[in-house]
């Protein structure tokens, strides 16, 4: 790999990482000095910027990417109560920087206050949303006119009422056990039905709230082509609503669970 541009090496060293972006940059610049060198001069080596870590691993963050687009990442421990000494400091850097964030992934149990802090930041290029709580179901609201292309809740609600989430790629809704805080069957299909480049759709643990005019949709309306999707996960919902969603769902390239 000597003779490879720095570029193409960036490239291909970027395709071997996983969601631990900084334990995976630690063990690749270790390899040799070329890709130590890569690794540090590329930006996209640096666009993780995660709440839980340290402040100086922050400030490195955005020292070597400086322009470029953020995905911000915070993991909340099961077992810790209350913010870490550094998280806020942490939270204070990043908020300047929320017009470069790209996504946003909060998994554990943060505080709805903190939630809308983060939301309610001016986050124009803001388009993947993922919110993974593990036990208590909370809701919060998006700001007007908020889309993505992908949203991901699990045991977390938006306000269904208010956005109009459109060309989504990717829908995963988990543990949404009550019809307060799931999406009703109808504002379900409303999303699909503009939203034709889906690639992944889970539904699992939803309690769809079902009223006539919806429930006549799935049985008479049109079906759904979606030429790009490739997962369909649809489980823990009613049984009848279940299996005309899925016949009603053409996608070639799809495997069924």
């Amino acid at each position: 790999m000597d003779s490879l541009p720095s570029e193409l090496l960036a490239d291909i060293l970027l395709l071997s990482t996983d969601d631990d972006i900084p334990r995976c940059r630690q063990t690749l610049a270790l390899v040799c000095h070329q890709w130590h060198t890569v690794v540090y001069d590329t930006q996209r080596f640096w666009a993780q910027a995660a709440l839980h870590r340290t402040a100086s691993e922050l400030q490195e963050t955005l020292h070597r990417n400086p322009f470029g687009p953020l995905d911000v990442v915070w993991l909340v421990d099961l077992w810790q109560f209350g913010l870490a000494p550094n998280t806020m400091k942490n939270m204070n850097t990043i908020s300047a920087e929320s017009t470069r964030w790209r996504s946003l992934t909060l998994t554990g149990d943060i505080s709805p206050y903190v939630k809308s802090k983060l939301l309610d930041m001016p986050i124009p290029k803001l388009n993947e949303l993922c919110i993974w709580d593990t036990l208590f179901l909370q809701t919060f609201s998006l700001q007007p006119g908020r889309s993505f292309d992908e949203l991901g809740l699990h045991t977390s609600a938006i306000d269904w009422t208010r956005p109009r989430l459109k060309d989504l790629k990717i829908l995963q809704l988990y543990r949404l056990t009550t019809s307060s805080v799931s999406p009703s069957l109808n504002r379900l299909l409303d999303i699909l039905s503009v939203s034709p480049q889906m690639q992944i759709l889970e539904l699992v643990n939803v309690a769809l709230n079902i009223d006539e005019r919806s429930n006549n949709c799935v049985q008479t309306g049109n079906d759904f082509t979606f030429p790009s999707l490739n997962t369909l996960v649809v489980s823990g919902i009613q049984t009848l609503i279940a299996k005309s969603l899925v016949e009603k769902i053409k996608a070639l390239k799809c495997r069924q669970m």
